[in-house]
């Protein structure tokens, strides 16, 4: 199944893509910034809400 294999890969590939989207020198100030993935499953959810409220309300603003 390639990079998202299993659950500890598909988490490290997020935090890398994470770190990745926040250096504003290349992609600008165009991001949002919800937290460290941490990778715990705790962490994980407590992330969860704002980021699926950001993915259905922030398109709406942007047309």
């Amino acid at each position: 199944m390639g990079d998202y294999g299993n659950i500890d890969q598909a988490v490290e590939k997020a935090k890398i893509i994470q770190q990745d989207l926040l250096r504003e020198e290349q992609y600008g100030g165009n991001n949002y910034n919800l937290g460290e993935i941490d990778g715990t499953a705790g962490g994980m959810t407590s992330i969860a809400p704002l980021a699926i409220f950001t993915a259905f309300t922030v398109p709406c603003f942007l047309r």
